[in-house]
């Protein structure tokens, strides 16, 4: 997958692309961001000059974390998370950090607010935890036969209740590190990451772990229950648990996504927003601007950190179980989002225009209520009700990733020795060193390389497409090697 401008010159010693190039993307609609992301995506692309699709997916994806711990949207008994799944594809260099510093900032001092109430609370619970456990220990000392120890047992205050953590954001985790942290810690977490790759390539994402992973980030996403059953641990249950996922890639970590077929059948993919923007690369003059400083970011920072200091809405009893409240849908939106549902399962019948796209089309009417739900509580936190002009944005918003899901459609079925020859180049170029020979490719490569023959034919495709060069032989590792390449970067 490349994007390059259609005026780009390439010179001899440029490496071919692996896939072929993409059409450029349509322009992403910031102005249907609402009253808050709206403005705030506008300013960050003029003064970052991240593109858009990253301005608008960091702010998106923060602003998800804040709306799924408190509204659900409601429609004819049907209940669905305010949760999102963001995928942001774009090259190094094209600012993707500093687009998520600049959205996550309220968020990230939010967690050191808690961070520090958590140490208080914990050094509390600790001590009143072994001023129980002595009492316990001397009732159980003076008390004497079965039943009497039972009932001063029982007499006994309630030992203290260990403090949730304070954790908001993670990175990559694997699934079961993300069930304890919802587990033991806050009901509403953002997998977030600006360097995507290491998720995907993770151990979270590897071919032992991929369908435990997408399928559970998949139910998260539903909102459904999380249950887990092991021998050491037991069985769990876990209620009202929300999970949003923002994970900024580079083209070449995304196809390792969009082409696998898993991620495709299980409906990972169709649970997912994409976006990869046209670069800015050559038109980012420095701007001497405190971004900081700007209304509309100051607005968005202060709105985020009013909603982060919101109390949680929490079962009964529970400290870390959201029941989060309900939003209706107004009449006259009501009648637009079911006008645009038909439209949508009119155009997936057969030769129909979305029918090479059934999956995430067939998912886009509940993105709709997704979106329109989180701009419509960011705009207005004590609303109840979802307007028109929000289901309006949020069809104008999933109009764009319909267009980039078609777009990005056609590098999806790609070969599988592409495939590898990509899983190998990613692997070669997180290497330290600038020469690669046969041996060390397949002893310590990509499992699928890990063969002589599959080897030298995966090489044979970057060698013919220019990102590895032969060269003679020589002493590497401390043995002569006949077989070197050097890497292309």
């Amino acid at each position: 997958m490349n994007q390059k401008n259609s005026n780009t010159s390439r010179n001899s010693d440029t490496p071919l692309p692996l896939i072929r190039e993409l059409p450029p993307s349509e322009k992403y609609p910031l102005s249907s961001l609402g009253n808050i992301l709206g403005p705030a995506a506008i300013k960050m692309h003029e003064i970052i000059k991240a593109p858009d699709g990253t301005c608008a997916h960091s702010l998106l994806g923060a602003a998800a974390l804040v709306a799924q711990t408190h509204r659900n949207i409601s429609i004819d008994g049907r209940i669905f998370p305010t949760s999102i799944n963001l995928l942001t594809i774009s090259d190094s260099g094209e600012r993707k950090s500093a687009a998520d510093q600049i959205a996550l900032k309220s968020h990230s001092l939010r967690e050191i607010f808690l961070k520090e109430k958590y140490q208080g609370d914990l050094e509390k619970y600790e001590l009143e935890l072994q001023v129980y456990k002595t009492e316990k220990e001397r009732v159980l000392k003076v008390t004497k036969g079965l039943i009497e120890k039972k009932i001063a047992l029982e007499n006994l205050a309630l030992p203290p209740i260990k403090p949730i953590s304070y954790q908001l954001k993670t990175e990559e985790p694997t699934y079961e590190g993300l069930v304890k942290m919802l587990e033991y810690g806050q009901p509403s977490i953002g997998l977030f990451s600006d360097e995507g790759g290491r998720f995907i390539g993770g151990n979270a994402m590897n071919s032992d772990n991929l369908l435990k992973t997408i399928s559970g980030l998949s139910s998260l996403w539903d909102g459904k229950t999380v249950t887990r059953t092991r021998s050491s641990e037991g069985s769990i249950s876990l209620f009202g648990k929300r999970v949003s996922m923002h994970l900024l890639v580079q083209p070449m970590i995304a196809q390792l996504l969009l082409s696998n077929e898993i991620a495709t059948a299980q409906g990972f993919l169709a649970r997912t927003l994409i976006s990869f923007p046209q670069s800015m690369a050559g038109c980012r003059n420095y701007q001497p601007v405190d971004l900081n400083n700007i209304c509309e970011i100051k607005q968005y920072h202060n709105k985020m950190s009013s909603l982060l200091s919101l109390d949680l809405p929490l079962r009964k009893g529970s400290i870390n179980e959201l029941e989060p409240l309900p939003f209706i849908i107004e009449d006259q939106a009501k009648e637009l989002w079911i006008k645009f549902y038909n439209k949508i399962e009119a155009e997936l019948k057969p030769k129909g225009p979305l029918v090479e796209i059934k999956g995430f089309a067939s998912k886009v009417p509940e993105h709709v209520l997704r979106l329109a739900g989180i701009l419509s509580f960011i705009d207005d936190p004590n609303s109840m009700v979802i307007s028109v002009d929000y289901i309006i944005s949020g069809i104008q918003l999933v109009e764009y990733y319909i267009s980039e899901f078609q777009r990005l459609n056609t590098t999806s079925h790609i070969s599988s020795d592409l495939i590898l020859a990509t899983k190998l180049l990613s692997w070669l170029h997180n290497l330290e060193f600038e020469l690669i020979y046969l041996e060390k490719i397949y002893q310590y490569g990509p499992n699928a390389i890990r063969e002589s023959e599959i080897a030298k034919k995966i090489i044979n495709i970057l060698e013919c497409h220019g990102w590895l060069v032969k060269t003679e032989s020589m002493i590497i590792d401390g043995c002569r090697r006949k077989d070197v390449w050097r890497i292309k970067k």
